[in-house]
């Protein structure tokens, strides 16, 4: 294998460094040289054929090819734009929504692809729709575009543009479709791909790329939207407090020690995921009087069943009103009680369970806290993760707030 050129070495060098939002979901994928007179097959219209258009750089979804001879045109900062243009497809689920059942659109009825999927929109508008506005997003986050990609001040994600509303706009209005020069770069999925599981995966995959970015202050504002749709409660309370407690417990660091296994046969080294703490799960309930038994005893049931089943080494519930009133370790998920004896029913204060806990030298990798957000707050947040479920609508000072009425 011939080694990769350095300019796209050092654009994924480039990233690593300095763009850990994008690298985190580049580092998911595998890179695939393509020879020239063999691409992959891009999804394509009736009437169009592969060699239509010069092979450049495109993704299937779950690897990125790239053409040896397209690289050579490219500086670093415009390798390292298309890249993560590459990227960009999965992550706003371009192929997954290429694919979608019972969509037809203008001019368009569905056609089979080779492996008998129904391909649901003009393939070719869907790719030119994503395309403006990933270049879009991309060149708002400082990135260098290279000359020959589409792009509209019209078509940003900023002013309220979907793929699905700039598809249909090019539909009505457009005369002529434009490709960019990069050209098509949906690429079929593997005969055996999951679109509906790996769309489902790369939305947890955001959600961890986003924390790692954020947590080093490197998160582009211009993504800031897309992350938000993924967070947001449009998900029942429940299922967000599954996926944010599977997050935390699973949430992986990166090391140089442990290589990367998809750059590794380009001779490239790059940090590759690990984690080495032991999870620690504590469950504190506000029992002042006013926090209802009904929202106690629900969360108790149905949240206990979500934590248990995240499996952490360790469990603790704790009762707090003004103070700390009991705290008890769960070494075994069968330990957990079918109900909870509530104690307490004071005023509020949510100083308390933090200072027990830094008293008992303990620091839980999640601390989840079921309570009313009616009281006085520590002046600074702890070393790990808060979990607030309020039930009422007001949000925690620090933390992740959900809501338990909505």
């Amino acid at each position: 294998m011939a080694p990769i050129p350095d300019t796209l070495r050092r654009a994924i060098n480039y990233l690593t460094l300095e763009q850990e939002f994008f690298a985190a979901l580049l580092f998911e994928m595998k890179l695939v040289e393509v020879e020239d007179n063999n691409p992959p097959p891009r999804i394509l219209g009736r009437d169009q054929k592969q060699t239509d258009y010069a092979f450049t750089m495109g993704t299937d979804g779950y690897r990125i090819f790239w053409s040896r001879k397209f690289v050579s045109t490219l500086n670093v900062p415009q390798c390292a734009f298309v890249l993560c243009h590459e990227v960009c497809h999965p992550m706003l689920l371009h192929l997954a929504r290429l694919y979608e059942h019972g969509i037809s659109g203008k001019n368009w009825t569905p056609k089979a692809d080779t492996h008998g999927r129904l391909i649901s929109r003009d393939p070719i508008i869907w790719n030119v729709a994503g395309d403006y506005l990933i270049n879009a997003m991309l060149k708002e986050a400082g990135f260098q575009m290279p000359p020959v990609g589409l792009l509209s001040d019209n078509y940003t994600i900023a002013k309220g543009w979907t793929t699905e509303k700039v598809y249909n706009d090019l539909l009505q209005n457009a005369t002529v479709i434009e490709v960019s020069g990069i050209g098509p770069d949906l690429v079929e999925p593997p005969p055996d791909a999951d679109l509906e599981a790996a769309a489902e995966e790369m939305k947890d995959r955001i959600v961890r790329a986003a924390a790692i970015a954020k947590s080093r202050g490197h998160l582009p504002s211009s993504i800031e939207a897309l992350i938000k749709e993924y967070t947001e409660p449009v998900y029942p309370v429940w299922l967000l407090l599954e996926r944010y407690v599977d997050m935390v417990l699973r949430d992986d660091d990166y090391s140089w020690y442990r290589p990367h296994p998809n750059f590794l046969p380009h001779g490239i080294i790059l940090p590759g995921s690990y984690s080495e703490r032991v999870s620690r799960v504590d469950v504190w309930y506000d029992t002042s009087g006013s926090v209802s038994d009904e929202d106690l005893s629900k969360f108790h049931k149905v949240g206990g069943d979500i934590i248990r089943n995240a499996a952490p080494a360790t469990l603790a519930i704790g009762q707090c009103d003004a103070g700390v009133h009991s705290y008890t370790e769960i070494r075994q998920p069968s330990d957990w009680l079918s109900e909870i004896h509530v104690t307490g029913r004071g005023g509020t204060s949510f100083k308390p369970p933090f200072a027990y806990l830094a008293e008992h030298r303990i620091t839980p990798s999640l601390l989840i806290y079921l309570t009313d957000l009616q009281g006085d707050f520590p002046p600074e947040p702890p070393p790990y993760p808060v979990l607030w479920v309020s039930t009422t609508p007001e949000s925690a000072p620090f933390g992740t707030t959900l809501h338990l009425k909505e």
